[in-house]
């Protein structure tokens, strides 16, 4: 069976990553750069290696899981209860990001006021209703 040209073809997803990919070179480099172009051609090699191997074997290669079925980590099927260990664990999700990323402490406080003015709209509205 012949694959099809848009199997061939990348998904845009892939274009993404390797923007990310040629990012993450790029702002590595002054820091990491002999480890950063030992690791590019290592991964290369390593790519090229397996492509290779696999045009050779194609019988020993997985079957292709459908898009509906395929493995993935959502985090919004993580369960967080309503309670207090909900509340600490969403805090600190929010404290390591404004920690981590300093520019967005205004946008994450102003978005906390925007929360709260929300929370006592839609209390007020069901109590009303």
């Amino acid at each position: 069976m012949t694959p099809s040209l848009e199997q061939a073809l990348p998904r845009r997803d892939a274009y993404l990553l390797l923007a990310l990919t040629a990012i993450l070179l790029v702002s590595t480099w002054p820091v990491f750069g002999r480890f950063t172009a030992i690791s590019l051609a290592v991964g290369l090699w390593t790519a090229v290696a397996m492509r290779w191997w696999y045009t050779r074997h194609p019988t020993t290669r997985a079957g292709r899981i459908s898009p509906a079925r395929a493995a993935e980590i959502n985090v919004s099927k993580i369960p967080i209860g309503g309670d207090l260990g909900g509340l600490v664990f969403v805090a600190g999700c929010i404290a390591i990001v404004v920690v981590s990323l300093p520019p967005l402490r205004w946008f994450a406080l102003t978005s906390l006021a925007m929360a709260c003015v929300y929370a006592v709209v839609m209390v007020g509205w069901r109590k009303a209703h």
